[in-house]
């Protein structure tokens, strides 16, 4: 979990520009189906930690009342990524954006090669 420092306790970057978030809960997942689980299995010790933090600050920005585990990641679109790319850049360092837009670009990756996902997934994040 990253420091309380790091998640600001605003609205989400969606309904800060319009209409509430699009996003709902997905269904709680085993930790052997669970996408953000599979992602960091598949890194080193060492960076788990670190991208754990990433992703987890990415579900606060994006819809701080669905908690990680139910965080729909299936769910995300283009205009997701561009809110947390623009919010990143504009409010923290160049190297803390580029590692969760890493986080999420490489969850996407096990995500689409994941061969027993029931879910349809989003092609979104090679579109940053």
């Amino acid at each position: 979990m990253p420091p309380s420092s790091l998640v600001r306790s605003s609205p989400p970057l969606l309904a800060r520009r319009g209409p509430k978030t699009d996003l709902v809960p997905a269904a709680r997942l085993p930790p052997s189906r669970h996408p953000a689980t599979l992602y960091l299995s598949n890194l080193a010790p060492g960076s788990r930690r670190t991208m754990a933090g990433a992703l987890r600050l990415c579900a606060e920005l994006l819809a701080p009342a669905i908690s990680f585990e139910q965080f729909p990641w299936a769910q995300l679109r283009r205009h997701h990524l561009a809110a947390v790319r623009a919010h990143l850049l504009q409010h923290y360092a160049p190297a803390t954006a580029n590692k969760v837009l890493a986080a999420i670009k490489g969850l996407s990756l096990i995500h689409i090669s994941e061969p027993t996902r029931r879910t349809p997934i989003s092609y979104a994040v090679f579109c940053l």
